[in-house]
């Protein structure tokens, strides 16, 4: 699968992991961090850094044209909601 062209918040940062199928999103940590796991083989996102995503976050149906965008979006507002909870 190509991955789409990620875009996070400014300070945020990703990494690929190519045989996991994902990447991690990684919160700023000037203010306070955090990291979110998106699988776009099965199109979930999960809290932390995790190989299968196997308690995901959100029970939406990521599918048709800009899913991948709409997925990392998704996580990225995830992740942001849950630590200014903190």
């Amino acid at each position: 699968m190509k991955l789409p062209d990620i875009k996070v918040p400014e300070g945020w940062t990703f990494d690929l992991y190519p045989h996991w199928v994902s990447i991690v999103i990684a919160r700023d940590t000037s203010i306070g961090g955090g990291f979110v796991t998106i699988n776009f083989d099965k199109r979930i996102f999960a809290s932390g850094m995790t190989f299968d995503c196997s308690r995901p976050e959100s029970t939406k149906t990521y599918s048709g044209r800009g899913w991948t965008e709409s997925i990392v979006h998704d996580a990225v507002e995830w992740l942001e909601h849950t630590m200014r909870a903190f």
